[in-house]
C-alpha cells in the first residue's frame, strides 16, 4: 500500500527519477511551492515546476548524500540568475 510512502524511485530509460510525496524543507507540502513555481506545458498539461531556489532549499533539507553532491553547481546557477 502506497499510503506510507514518502519517496520513490523510478527507473526509466532516461535515467533515476525520484518523486517525493512529501518535499523536504516546506512543512506546508507542496502547496508551499506554488508562491514561486513556473508552469511548464507538457503536451497539453499544464506542470507547475518548482523554483531553483526552492529545489535548492529541499535539496539541502533533505540531506541526501546525491542531493548535497548536487548543491553546488545549483547553487552556483541561482547565484548568477540573482546577478
Amino acid at each position: 500500500m502506497l499510503r506510507d510512502v514518502a519517496m520513490m524511485t523510478l527507473i526509466t530509460e532516461e535515467g533515476p527519477l525520484d518523486l517525493f510525496f512529501v518535499p523536504a524543507g516546506f512543512s506546508g507540502g507542496y502547496d508551499s511551492l506554488t508562491e514561486h513555481a513556473s508552469i511548464i506545458v507538457v503536451g497539453a498539461v499544464d506542470v507547475p515546476v518548482a523554483s531553483l531556489r526552492d529545489v535548492v532549499t529541499s535539496k539541502r533539507a533533505s540531506g541526501r548524500p546525491k542531493d548535497i553532491v548536487a548543491l553546488p553547481p545549483l547553487e552556483a546557477h541561482l547565484r548568477s540568475r540573482e546577478r
